[in-house]
């Protein structure tokens, strides 16, 4: 056998064992690609963490999902709008555990007339005796508010506080009433006896 075909011999036992060496390592590089797909897809669906939040307006509950566990970025990340005078619990740079409930309480634009006065007034509080009693005010049962105290405060409302005072010759008048209210009646007496 000469050294040509000794080459020839080995060139073509070599080409095939160097096409199964490609065929594994293009299978490897198959096994690779398809195993670092798989290790994306399972970090970006459970990457994902699942929170709770209650907007307080309209006692809605909401099932949100993010990747981020502080407060603000899970509230941007879902687009729910919430401004500085509003009152988030827990704070907005403050880590939560899944499934906790964050709760935004907007803040709503008051204009409260109290008797002469006239103010508009920022509050979170959620009813009108709640409002009353967060700006320390005292109500007598003749002075006359102008929305039921259940009722549920809203952004732009008006509440309007008449405060009704007595006078003296106010509650004479209804003395005097009364002692007219007697005598016509002792008179009707007197007078149905007479018969």
């Amino acid at each position: 056998m000469t050294i040509k075909a000794k080459y020839i011999i080995l060139s073509r036992l070599g080409g095939r064992v160097l096409s199964k060496v490609k065929k594994y390592i293009s299978m490897f590089i198959l096994i690779a690609i398809v195993f670092a797909l798989g290790i994306y897809y399972v970090v970006n669906i459970y990457g994902y963490k699942t929170y709770l939040v209650k907007i307080e307006d309209n006692e809605e509950v909401i099932r949100v999902s993010s990747r981020s566990d502080v407060v603000r970025d899970i509230l941007n990340e879902n687009n729910i709008e919430y401004k500085d005078s509003d009152t988030i619990e827990p704070a907005l740079d403050v880590r939560v555990a899944e499934l906790e409930v964050i709760s935004v309480i907007t803040s709503k634009k008051i204009l409260l007339k109290n008797g002469n006065d006239e103010k508009e007034i920022i509050t979170n509080a959620s009813t009108v005796s709640d409002f009353i009693k967060e700006q320390n005010i005292k109500l007598s049962k003749n002075d006359m508010i102008n929305v039921s105290l259940k009722a549920d405060l809203k952004d732009g409302m008006t509440i309007k506080i008449d405060y009704v005072k007595f006078e003296k010759e106010v509650i004479m008048l209804t003395y005097h009433l009364r002692r007219l209210k007697k005598k016509v009646m002792s008179l009707s007496l007197e007078r149905q006896q007479l018969r």
